[in-house]
């Protein structure tokens, strides 16, 4: 992980002295993912700055996410990428059906009547939430996701009203 880490201070440059707006925005972006993990001094030592440097940096990172400042989501949205991965659509269908399948055992246990379609009309809820959290081609891939499923849940009303 750490390699990882440093990986990106060198692909994104973080680790100079520049003050650019863009380089400070991605610095106080990966602090604040990184204060979790990591003590100030040791982020500090990575990026070669000091923990009050970091402090400041998360306390700033933290005002801009929650503003929703849209100049800060856009500078960090690659680094974002960059740390937090992007899902391959394998990994998403898999989950998709572990999500649907979970929430199908929960409902036959209930005796509810039909299974299916409440099992989607929960899935899509979730799907729902999901969506709400993602961006770009990752927010059109699950719309599309809820989209198919959703063709699902109206053949299966059909069929449950007939």
């Amino acid at each position: 992980m750490l390699d990882n880490i440093r990986f990106l201070i060198k692909k994104y440059d973080l680790d100079t002295p520049s003050r650019l707006r863009e380089k400070s925005y991605q610095r106080f972006f990966m602090y604040d993912q990184l204060y979790p993990m990591m003590t100030l001094s040791k982020i500090g030592e990575l990026f070669n700055r000091d923990h009050a440097t970091v402090l400041k940096g998360i306390r700033e990172a933290r005002i801009y996410e929650q503003a929703r400042d849209k100049y800060y989501l856009n500078i960090v949205k690659e680094v974002r990428n960059d740390m937090c991965g992007t899902a391959n659509e394998d990994d998403v269908q898999r989950v998709t059906a572990g999500v649907y399948n979970g929430i199908y055992k929960i409902l036959l246990s209930t005796q509810d009547d039909p299974f299916d379609v409440v099992a989607l009309e929960i899935s899509l809820s979730v799907l729902d939430m999901i969506i709400g959290t993602q961006q770009g081609f990752h927010a059109d891939f699950w719309k599309g996701v809820r989209e198919n499923m959703k063709e699902k849940c109206n053949v299966l009303k059909k069929d449950a009203l007939s």
